[in-house]
């Protein structure tokens, strides 16, 4: 089992018993799909052909699915295809992070929201924000008023939210706008206080003490990191 787990390290949050389960039904993939949540964060359920083993998509508790770029298959040893499907699941979101940042704009955000993924939402919301905070402290020098034309988008850009939250939504739709709506709060308070202490330079301690999102694409390989 130790082997088990050197290859594919997520085994070290099965028990024993768990793993042994898996390892003695590596081909029935209704047994592997019952240990999937606790293998990764939020994953209930996998699409797999029961012909070709082709696992074409993926599914959360909240029933969103992300369908595979490059989708791996079912096959022996199961550490095997299960380390296949994580590079996947990275390479698949890292693509979708690349759609995300390429169709954005403030105007509209709104269509922005229902049209990616919860995770891609949440994730670009929080770069789009950094950036914009940091071109607007680096804008102070030149008018005064800058981040508080930053906070009065914020509080335009929550209004807007608010409002579609009350709109027809599946209820997907709706937890990830609510998620959003939690996290632009927490964004648009930190705008308030920079403000409020007159920061001009993205090396004050008050911004550099914040949590920062920042989008690095390599266009050689076509992975993207977020850090």
């Amino acid at each position: 089992m130790e082997t088990k787990r050197m290859a594919f390290p997520r085994f070290y949050f099965l028990s024993d018993d768990e793993l042994l389960e898996i390892l003695a039904n590596s081909d029935n993939k209704d047994v592997i799909m019952l240990h999937l949540k606790t293998l990764f964060d939020n994953l209930v359920k996998l699409d797999i052909n029961d012909f070709s083993g082709e696992i074409s998509r993926m599914y959360s508790k909240e029933k969103e699915s992300i369908e595979f770029v490059r989708p791996p298959k079912m096959r022996n040893p199961v550490e095997g295809w299960l380390l296949a499907v994580q590079e996947e699941m990275k390479f698949t979101i890292g693509r979708k992070l690349k759609l995300g940042n390429g169709s954005y704009s403030e105007a509209g955000r709104k269509d922005w929201v229902l049209a990616h993924p919860g995770q891609i939402v949440a994730t670009m919301a929080q770069v789009f924000w950094c950036s914009g905070t940091e071109d607007s402290i680096n804008e102070m020098a030149n008018d005064p008023l800058s981040l508080q034309t930053h906070f009065e988008n914020q509080e335009s850009a929550l209004a807007n939210l608010t409002a579609h939250v009350r709109s027809n939504l599946s209820d997907l739709q709706r937890c990830v706008i609510v998620a959003l709506i939690t996290t632009d709060v927490h964004a648009r308070d930190i705008v308030e206080e920079l403000k409020q202490e007159n920061v001009q330079s993205v090396y004050d301690f008050n911004w550099q003490k914040q949590l920062r999102y920042y989008y690095e694409a390599n266009e050689g390989d076509g992975e993207v990191n977020i850090k």
